[in-house]
């Protein structure tokens, strides 16, 4: 039981720290937002061919909905495991579009970033 509330925490800092730079900063659009993501994308795996036009649909239609499911009225609670299922559905997505290589490396940068998370919050919670 631990362990799953650990999860649920670590996913509400995930996307609090996700969508609260578009809080700071000028408010951007989803077009904006999954271009910046496949940018990025694209730099870091090396994506070639149609690869980039298709992750771009990958991440808009997911930035598409985890804007809708914020803008939903739901516990905190449901909220993350809405996100969390999304996740899930655009990395089988992204799947299908990226080599194994690009693949683990893009699971890689998602371990190191949750990683960078968990240290963030626990660095906040003791100061």
């Amino acid at each position: 039981m631990e362990k799953k509330m650990q999860y649920i925490r670590f996913f509400a800092l995930a996307f609090i720290m996700l969508f609260s730079a578009g809080a700071f900063a000028q408010e951007r659009t989803t077009e904006e937002k999954a271009k910046e993501i496949t940018e990025k994308m694209k730099a870091d795996l090396s994506l070639s061919g149609s690869q980039p036009d298709r992750v771009y649909a990958i991440n808009y239609d997911f930035v598409q909905k985890v804007e809708k499911g914020k803008a939903e009225e739901a516990s905190r609670r449901d909220k993350l495991k809405k996100l969390k299922a999304l996740d899930e559905e655009r990395d089988a997505a992204l799947k299908e579009v990226l080599t194994s290589e690009q693949f683990e490396k893009f699971e890689s940068g998602k371990k190191e970033k949750r990683q960078k998370l968990k240290e963030d919050f626990k660095q906040r919670r003791k100061g």
